[in-house]
């Protein structure tokens, strides 16, 4: 991933709200370390399964939180335009 794009994600609360909404609520965490010298950005999955009550965030970004629902709100709706659906469904259609 380059600086540009991990930029670019961060900004629209995508790490914050993988982790919030599904990451943490499972025991894994999705951790950025940015390289101050070769600006090489790295993504590590943390396990915590082992944790019962998985992890949290020291705090919520609002303005992080508005600016992913926005955003996720615009690709759902054309989604659903496009395509009818928003989640793609297994085979089988048992789960979303």
């Amino acid at each position: 991933m380059t600086l540009e794009m991990y930029t670019n994600l961060k900004n629209l609360g995508f790490f914050q709200e993988i982790n919030r909404k599904f990451l943490h609520c499972i025991g894994l965490s999705l951790e950025v370390q940015v390289d101050p010298t070769t600006k090489q950005v790295t993504l590590d999955l943390i396990d915590g399964r082992d944790d019962d009550e998985g992890f949290i965030l020291k705090a919520v970004d609002e303005q992080q939180q508005k600016v992913f629902w926005d955003f996720q709100n615009d690709k759902h709706l054309k989604r659903i335009k496009g395509l009818g659906y928003i989640f793609q469904a297994s085979e089988s259609k048992r789960y979303l």
